[in-house]
């Protein structure tokens, strides 16, 4: 059995790019954050295509993206909300959305399953207005593994042990269309785990076709579409070089979905330390975190604040040395700026300071 994690999960890069000093905010073009007029700003230009870029695990950015979905949905704008999530999770979002149960994820964090739920809610009450809810990343395979062994076994097959031989089930005549897709995804986590320094080339191509897979081929008057996922995925700013992520690939390669295709940033400029700290990292040593970047991240993190004095912050970490906020906090409020694309988006939304998102093992 093997186990490769997404980077919705693994939220660091193989290593981190250098941290840069962005240039400077104008106050004229600094707003107060507020969701209702930011949505206003965001949807002017009649967009089809929204990019909500967030660093991994910051809770600020996990609440106030919930929002801004909310408020996209109640504006009737909103028909399918991608997440970084793996593709074979877009069956729980549908057990969810019909009312049933989705099989618990080991390494939900508090505000992620809050998400969740607010998002499952709002379908449930405004069937009006509701929106799918789908994931394009690679699998993770604790889970995906067993899904594909049973579907294989239900037409007396059985799982290669190889990523070409895994591969090949993916036109497999005998099995449905759901698992072949799945043998596909399956397969090209197996290749991109072995791909050493290509991960994120093998795992981005896998992205686009399932992407595609969900959405279709867009017209000018077809789905509106967010797609949520970490800066990287979604920034459109030239240049873009190395994998062919989701927001260059948008802004670049589909011309016909290049005007109408927008990006969002969503930084915090400083982490409090919050509810980290020795025991509470403790609790989730029995819950399969070891040894994943998500842990080692919070363990270093919570090092770094064990050297500083009670109630100091840590500077915000960006996946890209583009995306906004090296400098100091922020005085005041959150607040949102276009930011003629210096952060790699069009907007970018800059909270002063937030807490880390917490893993369910920390209550």
């Amino acid at each position: 059995m093997w186990l490769l994690v997404s980077c919705l999960i693994a939220a660091d890069p193989v290593s981190d790019p250098p941290l840069a000093v962005p240039p400077a905010v104008s106050p004229s073009t600094a707003r107060p954050l507020d969701v209702a007029s930011f949505a206003d700003a965001v949807l002017a230009d009649d967009p089809l295509v929204l990019l909500l870029g967030e660093e991994h695990g910051e809770a600020a950015s996990r609440a106030f993206g919930g929002d801004l979905v909310l408020e996209l949905a109640q504006r009737g704008w909103l028909d399918v909300l991608v997440l970084e999530h793996p593709w074979s999770e877009t069956r729980d979002f549908e057990r969810r959305l019909a009312g049933g149960e989705a099989r618990p994820h080991p390494f939900a964090t508090v505000e992620s399953t809050a998400l969740l739920e607010r998002l499952v809610d709002w379908n449930r009450t405004h069937p009006d207005q509701a929106f799918r809810i789908v994931g394009t990343d690679l699998e993770h395979g604790y889970l995906a593994v067993p899904d594909l062994d049973a579907a294989l076994a239900r037409v007396g097959l059985r799982r290669p042990e190889d990523a070409e031989g895994v591969a090949r089930l993916a036109d497999d005549p005998r099995l449905d269309p759901w698992a072949r897709t799945l043998a596909a995804n399956v397969a090209a986590t197996m290749a991109a785990r072995d791909a050493g320094d290509g991960f994120y080339g093998v795992r981005q191509e896998r992205v686009l076709e399932n992407l595609q897979h969900h959405i279709g081929p867009w017209a000018p008057d077809g789905e509106r579409t967010l797609l949520w996922g970490g800066s990287w995925h979604t920034a459109t700013a030239e240049p873009c070089s190395g994998p062919r992520f989701e927001g260059c690939w948008l802004a670049h390669e589909r011309t016909d979905l290049a005007p109408r295709t927008h990006s969002i940033a969503l930084q915090s400029a400083t982490y409090s330390r919050g509810w980290l700290s020795d025991e509470a990292l403790a609790g989730c040593s029995g819950h399969d975190y070891a040894g994943l970047q998500t842990f080692a991240t919070l363990v270093r993190r919570n090092e770094a604040f064990a050297a500083l004095p009670e109630g100091a912050t840590l500077p915000g970490e960006a996946v890209r040395d583009e995306v906004v906020a090296r400098a100091a906090a922020v005085d005041g409020p959150a607040w949102w700026a276009d930011t003629e694309r210096w952060t790699g988006h069009d907007w970018v939304v800059v909270f002063p300071t937030t807490p880390l998102m917490r893993p369910h093992c920390a209550h």
